[in-house]
């Protein structure tokens, strides 16, 4: 029985190609490691005080959630007042979202046999914003923004 020359070198080229793959592979050191991807609800208590008129802001709980946020999905408001959330990376800005001021709301009001707008200012309120968990050395700061005027800073909090 005689064997077909070329099985021995179709079998030579298998061996020869998967030793010379498996060497490729072998001496590198895969050095990135993988990016968490955690979701942070921050909920804060925002108060106004009409004596000082000063609004101040209290930070109540933090909770994490698996995952990652997609940009489209932020909610952002454009009306008069608002609130800013900036996220600070190693001290430089990675998002923004702009919020509606939860001590300012619009409220429809049945006067006969029509409705209209009428705006009602609130003295307290709990609120909540999530933002995706920066890897290190990061910060929230939280801005007020009212009637269009600009930005005031309420509170920094490294996170």
């Amino acid at each position: 029985m005689r064997v077909n020359p070329c099985i021995p070198i179709w079998i030579f080229l298998l061996l020869f190609i998967a030793c010379r793959s498996q060497k490729k592979d072998a001496g590198v050191i895969h050095d990135e490691t993988p990016k968490e991807n955690v979701i942070l609800f921050m909920v804060y208590h925002i108060q106004h005080d009409t004596l000082t008129n000063k609004t101040s802001l209290k930070f109540i709980s933090s909770t994490k959630a698996n995952g990652s946020l997609k940009k489209e999905t932020l909610y952002e408001t454009s009306g008069a007042n608002t609130l800013i959330v900036e996220v600070y990376e190693k001290k430089k800005l990675i998002s923004t979202q702009k919020l509606e001021h939860p001590l300012y709301k619009e409220v429809e009001v049945a006067e006969g046999t029509s409705l209209s707008r009428k705006a009602v200012t609130l003295k307290e309120a709990d609120f909540f914003f999530r933002i995706q968990k920066p890897a290190e050395d990061a910060e929230v700061k939280i801005k007020e923004s009212v009637h269009h005027e600009n930005p005031v800073e309420l509170i920094t909090q490294t996170l």
